[in-house]
């Protein structure tokens, strides 16, 4: 299994190693993923976010992509990672592209 899809559930705020837990949506079994920030993930993570983990060269899972937005509460990892992204209270919301 090279590719797995599934539900962020849990985070860990430790400085020195964050983490978050994905459940898989087709096994149920929990896995446990170092974080770091990459353009990929700029507008932060949510509790609910699917997304989609892939098997490094080191036999860890890490995050590939981002398949779709959660409605959770954002996960804060203070200064390291930017805030989630928020629409404006109108419903449009301004994106930033690179």
């Amino acid at each position: 299994m090279n590719r797995i899809e599934g539900v962020v559930s849990a985070y860990n705020t430790d400085p020195e190693n964050p983490t978050i837990t994905v459940t898989s949506t087709e096994t149920g079994r929990d896995y446990t993923v170092r974080i770091w920030y990459d353009r990929k993930f700029w507008r932060g993570l949510r509790m609910g976010d699917t997304v989609m983990l892939q098997l490094n060269k080191q036999d860890e899972y890490g995050l590939k992509q981002l398949l779709k937005v959660g409605e959770g509460e954002g996960l804060d990892f203070g200064d390291k990672f930017p805030k989630p992204f928020n629409p404006a209270e109108d419903g449009v919301g301004k994106w930033l592209v690179q």
